[in-house]
Parts: structure tokens; sequence; C-alpha cells
């Protein structure tokens, strides 16, 4: 059996551009009966490979890319992956304290608190450690909300001073402040990855 290669490559080539190609070739209507059966496969194999392709495409095209921040105490929660620095005697720290042994939300949170002196917040170098570790999107900080407002900006501005431009940016771009709260609530400072320039921009005028 001699075998033209000119036709090999046709024959394949043809097979290959049907993916791309609108039109049924006019080659597959000269073919014999077995190599219409092996196009046809390839035929519902094209079918189905563009179908999962399209689906899987449209699918990436529509679907709106999750916003990771934290706005309550079950979001918190929900979080297993992050702990939370929190300064002593906030409300939610003496709530995760006090109801430790009775509340599994109490327990949980008491378990992943880093609580400090609230005289380390005068301290340069715990505030640039504190930078990075939320950029790290591992930790979040617990305050009220017009502390966690100015705390941020000095944050920023503290950086900034110390030539540590990327970390400033990063935290710019990537803070959020929740908007809810009330009394002695306190607002949680989480990282969102998906927030660009929302509280320094924005923070001052919702005050």
């Amino acid at each position: 059996m001699k075998i033209s290669f000119h036709g090999f490559y046709e024959y394949f080539w043809n097979l290959f551009i049907i993916l791309f190609h609108k039109s049924f070739q006019n080659f597959i209507l000269k073919q014999k009966s077995i190599e219409r059966k092996v196009i046809c496969l390839w035929l519902w194999f094209a079918f189905i490979l563009s179908v999962q392709f399209t689906t899987y495409l449209l699918d990436f095209m529509t679907r709106a890319n999750p916003i990771n921040k934290i706005d309550s105490l079950d979001d918190m929660i929900s979080r297993t992956d992050m702990k939370f620095f929190s300064a002593q005697y906030e409300p939610l720290s003496e709530y995760a304290e006090n109801f430790k042994n009775s509340d599994p939300k109490a327990q949980d949170l008491f378990e992943r608190l880093k609580l400090f002196p609230r005289e380390h917040l005068l301290r340069n170098e715990f505030k640039l450690n504190l930078t990075e570790d939320i950029n790290s999107r591992s930790f979040g900080f617990i305050t009220n909300r017009l502390s966690a407002i100015f705390l941020a900006l000095h944050l920023y501005d503290l950086n900034m001073r110390y030539n540590r431009t990327k970390i400033a940016e990063q935290f710019r771009e990537g803070i959020h402040v929740s908007k809810d709260g009330d009394g002695y609530l306190p607002y949680f400072m989480g990282y969102n990855e998906d927030t660009v320039n929302t509280f320094i921009k924005k923070g001052m005028n919702q005050m």
C-alpha cells in the first residue's frame, strides 16, 4: 500500500482545522466508509471539546472574584486561616476572654487573638511589623472605627517615611475597614486584595 505524504498531511491537517473552521470540509465527502467513521468520532470529540472550552471561558469571564473582607464577628470566625491583633481590654478581646468556656465563638476567637499592650502602638518597630503582618493576609486588626482610620493612615505614612514604599503601597491598596458596627462593637480591619485605594482615598470622607 503506497502512502502519499501529501495525502497524509492533508488528511490530518483537515482533521485539525475542523476545530476552528465553521464549514464542513469537502474532503470528508471523498473518504471511504471507515475513514468517515473515524472522522465522525473526531467531529464528536471536537464538538465536545469546543463546548467545554466555551463553557469554561464564559464562566471565567462572568464569575466575580470574591472579595475577602471582614465585616462582622461571623466573618472573623469563618476565616480560620487568620489571626487577629487586638490591644488588651478591647471589648471584643474582653468578650473572648470572659466567655471562652461557654461560647464556641468566643473560644474560637480567643485561640486566634494576638493581644498586645496598648503602649506598643507607640513603638515604630511594632507598627512596621504590624504592617507586614497585615499585608501577609494572615492577620487582621481589631479596634474601633475611628482608631482604625487613623491607625491605617499612620501606618501608611510611617512606612513611606522609612522608605518602605512597596510595603506602604501594598498596605494602602489592600486595607479594608468594616462599615458595620455600633456602640462598643469593634470594627474589623482586615486585608482585602480586591479593594484598591478604597480606604486611603475615601476613608476620611466617610467620617
